[in-house]
């Protein structure tokens, strides 16, 4: 994947951006370890969330879900969620 590249950090947050130059209106956002709480949001596209190590929790549709190292779970795009 060829791309804008770049990172973001703020405290305990970081992650990188890739943007497709081939496929329009897809990023690959890759996360580090963080303790980031995200309020309820929507994204414009699809997001693919994959818990590579660690848990976390993703809340959608007034609902919680755990996640643990090795799962996923695919928001829709302009879905209300956090986590």
């Amino acid at each position: 994947m060829e791309g804008d590249d770049y990172a973001e950090s703020c405290s305990d947050i970081h992650f990188d951006l890739w943007r497709s130059e081939y496929v329009d209106g897809l990023d690959i956002v890759e996360s580090s370890e963080h303790q980031h709480c995200y309020p309820l949001h929507l994204h414009e596209a699809m997001e693919i969330i994959w818990m590579q190590q660690g848990s976390g929790a993703v809340e959608c549709r007034g609902q919680r879900y755990f996640l643990r190292a090795g799962e996923a779970c695919v928001i829709s795009p302009y879905e209300l969620h956090g986590g």
